[in-house]
């Protein structure tokens, strides 16, 4: 599409967005349930999609793209194996059949220098 999207990955903070947006609500008054949970979650990726498609040269291929059945499948595909392999997070590395999860610069490179 025209965009690297590796940066803007690890720089966003969506959960966070999701967090205050929690916090403002409870504020208001509002009660936080499943139902109003899962449209919250549903409007941040939605804007997550607009975010990306926005960076691209073709922001609406972009969204017809996520949207379609093969990359929402290739999606869960890939969740039922990160399931299989009890990753929870990225980037997560195996290094010598031992989990390494998120990007710890030491601790990657403390396993590392440990293979001989």
């Amino acid at each position: 599409m025209g965009y690297n999207f590796k940066d803007d990955l690890f720089e966003s903070d969506y959960i966070k967005v999701i967090e205050t947006k929690i916090e403002e609500l409870q504020k208001s008054g509002t009660q936080i349930n499943q139902e109003s949970l899962a449209k919250l979650i549903d409007e941040v990726n939605n804007q997550i999609v607009d975010d990306f498609a926005a960076k691209t040269d073709n922001p609406d291929k972009f969204k017809l793209l996520v949207n379609s059945h093969h990359v929402q499948s290739k999606i869960e595909e890939t969740k039922k194996i990160a399931e299989q392999l009890n990753v929870s997070a990225t980037p997560a590395f195996y290094i010598n059949g031992k989990p390494i999860s998120g990007y710890n610069e030491n601790l990657i490179f403390k396993v590392l220098k440990s293979i001989k």
